[in-house]
């Protein structure tokens, strides 16, 4: 409260707090929650009188007595459906076709077919909208999948659509077929870590680099890491050199090899052959909802942000020689790489090779560190409030660096001059005073001009 007085928010009478201070104090922490910026705030305490106040706040305290059973249901039946569909998600992987052999003699088929976390998904979200008096849209599995790569106001039970912390989410990702991270994030705060895709590939990978000495570890992760990010697309010969590099073993070989697919003919042209993205080495395809003849644009929506004009390379690849990242590591690992990558080169330019800048340091403690000065994590969430909450929740890592950054993706903050104050505002006060929140254009420049950031 003495902060907020005085940065002028509360109302200053005297040198005591007073009775309309703490009315104030509730309102600008209740608004803070509803993640309104505190500009807004301030205009909006301003004209309001204390009966005014007080009559606010009591009415949000009675909606929320009342609501607290509904609450609860929302939020787990959101967090089931992310579950269930990370639950799916794999089932799938695993060669499992959705939603065929409930009836089948083998329970580990029929456990597969649709989940039971999905299924009692389903359930909850039955009742939320027919409590609601609205008609249950979710009972058929495939349905509600394909709505899952919408938002969920555009298609969920009443409650879901109008709780600001869901309604904007996405499960599904359209264009890679694949849960997102909002949907991870959702199904981590069921305490469902082990089961987040990006933890799943981490894992996998993990078993191939534990049998690492120590002091290889580091390297072969980073070296693996940065082949993916750099090869969303690769040819037979790309694939093979990296195969034979001494640093890594068989079981980490093994993991790559079942990490790429083979290009389905789709991607290919009537001469057989791929067009590769110049900036980044995906391939370039035609939009989902175009016709074939239309113009061609990177499948990575991270470089397509950052190059609206598609580049091919003078040689397109050839069909049978060419092997595509799952779907998963496209999402996760390809497309939010190409703003750690732009930032690792332009670190490594500005600082001194004896200030040693790192991608992936320590198996990825962080994405880019300038030696122990500078830990930097970049962030590439839509929504600035649902960042907040992740950050609040666990900064992983970044406690083995003098300073810590988050650096947002530029995407995310062009047009949105409110993005970086809104991720601050939320973030608990003790984390907010630890780290520095930029964009990722912002940090170069400071880095550039004077080498440090306070």
């Amino acid at each position: 409260m003495r902060k907020w007085r005085q940065e002028g928010i509360l109302t200053r009478v005297g040198r005591q707090f007073t009775g309309y201070n703490v009315l104030e104090a509730a309102y600008v922490s209740w608004q803070r929650k509803e993640a309104v910026n505190m500009s807004t705030i301030v205009a909006r305490l301003r004209e309001l009188g204390m009966e005014d106040l007080a009559a606010a706040l009591t009415q949000k305290a009675r909606i929320e007595l009342s609501d607290s059973p509904s609450a609860q249901r929302v939020e787990q039946a959101a967090i089931l459906l992310a579950y269930g569909i990370l639950k799916q998600f794999q089932a799938v992987r695993a060669g499992y076709p959705v939603g065929v052999g409930l009836s089948h003699p083998n329970p580990q088929i029929a456990a597969t077919a649709i989940p039971l976390e999905l299924r009692q998904a389903q359930t909850h979200l039955a009742r939320l909208a027919i409590g609601s008096g609205q008609v249950d849209v979710c009972a058929s599995v495939h349905e509600l999948l394909a709505f899952c790569t919408r938002p969920l106001r555009d298609w969920a039970p009443l409650p879901l659509q109008t709780d600001e912390r869901y309604a904007s989410v996405v499960l599904i990702n359209q264009e890679y077929h694949v849960p997102t991270q909002e949907c991870g994030d959702l199904a981590e705060l069921g305490g469902h870590l082990a089961d987040i895709v990006e933890k799943q590939l981490y894992k996998q990978l993990r078993t191939g680099l534990d049998k690492l000495d120590d002091t290889d570890r580091p390297a072969a992760y980073t070296l693996v890491r940065q082949f993916v990010a750099t090869h969303p697309m690769a040819t037979w010969s790309e694939l093979a050199t990296v195969y034979r590099h001494p640093l890594l073993n068989k079981e980490i070989t093994d993991w790559l090899r079942v990490s790429y697919e083979p290009v389905h003919a789709h991607l290919a042209n009537r001469q057989g052959y791929i067009p590769r993205c110049g900036h980044c080495r995906a391939p370039l395809v035609h939009p989902a909802d175009s016709r074939h003849g239309s113009a061609l644009q990177c499948q990575l929506s991270g470089c397509r942000a950052m190059h609206p004009q598609p580049q091919a390379t003078p040689n397109p690849l050839k069909l049978g020689d060419t092997y595509l990242a799952r779907p998963e590591l496209l999402q996760y690992w390809c497309s939010p790489a190409l703003e750690e990558l732009r930032l690792y080169r332009e670190l490594s330019a500005i600082f001194s090779p004896a200030e040693e800048v790192h991608l992936y340091p320590f198996e990825d403690k962080c994405d880019v560190a300038v030696g122990l000065r500078f830990g930097i994590d970049v962030k590439d969430y839509h929504d600035p409030v649902r960042l907040a909450h992740k950050l609040n929740h666990r900064v992983e890592g970044l406690h083995l660096y003098e300073e810590v950054v988050i650096a947002v993706a530029q995407r995310q903050v062009r047009n949105r001059p409110e993005y970086l104050q809104q991720v601050r505002e939320q973030l608990h006060p003790k984390l907010a005073r630890r780290i520095h929140v930029l964009a990722v254009d912002d940090l170069i420049h400071i880095l550039r001009t004077r080498g440090r950031l306070d």
